[in-house]
């Protein structure tokens, strides 16, 4: 799944529910719109915008409310953290007052796509995210976010296919530290991320590698 196809669909509908000649866009790309006012409780969740199910087990396995006008905290004891069997998880392009990520996010064992790109997070990346062993595609770029931990995004992302790190400040970073990445990986983005020093020559040897910034 490209990074494109992973932000969004496109839902005509609501270009009348919330009466738009045409339907404002976020990045571009992306209707905007707050998915959850769709949402009713008496109503199956896996029928609510930007939820989807696994068909034999009925388990919340996607979730998507990318432009969806999120604000505020996402605190730990949040219900979404409940959801024990997601796959897919795209919060981009919200907005969380400059919160910090929560380290709860390694609840979410079974995780292979994190999206969480200009959502006005801020701080250090959690260590507990090098834990989501099964990602093969993470999107923290765009955020005033900072990191000391590559390596061990390196070391235990052995799966990873994107990577994608934008305007992440990762000025006390050592380039060195990208040394082991995935020999899965297609896509690697690390601009205005404040790198210094001399890029490890292996990276452009990777087997799967497309795309570079």
């Amino acid at each position: 799944m490209n990074r494109s196809s992973f932000y969004c669909d496109y839902y005509a509908e609501y270009s009348v529910i919330y009466q738009w000649d045409t339907p404002p866009y976020c990045d571009g790309r992306c209707p905007s719109y707050p998915k959850t006012m769709s949402w009713k409780e008496d109503k199956d969740c896996c029928s609510w915008d930007g939820v989807t199910c696994d068909s034999l087990t009925g388990h919340v396995i996607g979730l998507d409310l990318s432009c969806g006008w999120l604000q505020g905290n996402i605190s730990s004891n949040s219900s979404i953290f409940l959801l024990n069997h997601l796959q897919k998880l795209n919060l981009a392009h919200n907005d969380f007052n400059h919160s910090q990520i929560p380290p709860d996010f390694n609840r979410f064992t079974s995780l292979t796509h994190l999206n969480l790109s200009n959502s006005n997070f801020f701080g250090q990346i959690p260590s507990e995210i090098t834990h989501l062993s099964k990602l093969v595609m993470l999107d923290l770029s765009e955020n005033s976010l900072e990191t000391t931990t590559v390596k061990g995004l390196v070391k235990n992302l052995t799966d990873l296919t994107e990577l994608l790190l934008d305007h992440v400040n990762m000025s006390t970073v050592v380039p060195s530290s990208f040394m082991n990445l995935s020999s899965s990986l297609s896509s690697l983005s690390l601009s205005n991320c404040d790198l210094q020093g001399n890029f490890p020559d292996n990276i452009f040897h990777l087997p799967n590698l497309e795309i570079l910034n």
